[in-house]
């Protein structure tokens, strides 16, 4: 994916290497703060970065949620700035999807077909993908740069009528927004809700994510949100995404405060959810994709045990290196 293509006004980045791991201590809520500041420091200079804001979580429990820097307009960021957390927001498609497999109403590797009624391409093996390859990226379903606007799932998945696969399903590793548009829509056709209420409903509210909503388009009002930036040549410059459908594949906005929540259930042994959180760390099928590719979810647990969560306050598709 180009790396300056302007999609969002704020990215979040699940990485592995947020802090060195003599940084984390190894009780829960120890935590050595100048480290992890040094580090986010180096880290903003490196990038070009104006702002940020972090979570860390280890075992269950939050250990630092923090801003630094400031937004487009010059408001300085803290753990209760709202952002677009971006591509990020497949991770709450994915689970929401995943709830619905563990409740027995969606079957993994079922076609996705058997629950999404509009889902047609102009190719008759989209007959065969399933629901495991859309959210693992092997659906075979390309991701043009240009896509006409959308205002809901149901448009998203009708912009895929005249669209051809780029690849057999289920043999390759593409990544494309329009897997998690479809994943999108199958939550609504199998719950019966609107996407961004089911979210809502079955996890943000469960986990006390107060802040948090998930929104269908990128013009679409959102209360407090902190504007970000485009980075080029080491420059960064105040700017608003461009028009485009967000739901599914990236229209999540939080702040470090609620993503903690979210990490912390996921980390936590005792969570509720633990077989859903179980199966979004399961390799998908062998295919051709890079190890991290082959996960329904990426997971941001590191050999230490802590989640960590970072957004930076610039547009960019940019990719944390894990």
């Amino acid at each position: 994916m180009p790396p300056l293509r302007p999609l969002l006004a704020s990215l979040v980045m699940t990485t592995l290497a947020l802090a060195p791991v003599q940084a984390l201590s190894s009780t829960p809520g120890d935590l050595d703060r100048p480290a992890v500041d040094t580090f986010v420091a180096d880290y903003l200079d490196r990038h070009g970065l104006p702002g940020a804001t972090v979570a860390v979580v280890r075992e269950g429990e939050t250990v630092l949620t923090a801003g630094y820097g400031h937004d487009a307009e010059g408001e300085a960021l803290d753990d209760r700035s709202r952002m677009r957390i971006g591509s990020v927001s497949k991770s709450f498609t994915a689970f929401a999807v995943l709830q619905l497999v563990d409740a027995g109403a969606v079957g993994l590797d079922v076609p996705v077909a058997a629950y999404v009624d509009d889902f047609v391409m102009d190719d008759p093996r989209a007959a065969d993908i399933t629901v495991r390859q859309l959210l693992s990226h092997t659906s075979g379903i390309p991701n043009p740069v240009i896509v006409g606007p959308a205002d809901s799932p149901a448009e998203g998945v009708a912009r895929l009528h005249d669209w051809a696969l780029a690849a057999e399903p289920g043999t390759s590793y593409r990544y494309s927004n329009a897997n998690y548009w479809v994943a999108a829509r199958l939550v609504e056709s199998v719950s019966g809700t609107p996407f961004a209420d089911y979210l809502e409903r079955e996890v943000f509210t469960p986990l006390g994510m107060d802040a948090t909503e998930s929104v269908t388009t990128s013009r679409q009002p959102v209360d407090d949100l902190a504007q970000g930036h485009v980075t080029a040549y080491g420059l960064a410059f105040s700017a608003r995404e461009h028009e485009q459908m967000d739901a599914g594949a990236g229209g999540v906005v939080s702040t470090a405060h609620d993503m903690a929540a979210w990490l912390a259930m996921r980390a936590s042994p005792k969570a509720p959810a633990r077989n859903t959180v179980s199966m979004t760390n399961t390799p998908a099928p062998t295919t051709k994709a890079p190890t991290r590719a082959r996960r329904v979810l990426s997971s941001t647990r590191r050999p230490t045990g802590a989640l960590v969560s970072m957004m930076p306050n610039r547009i960019s598709t940019t990719i944390a290196p894990t």
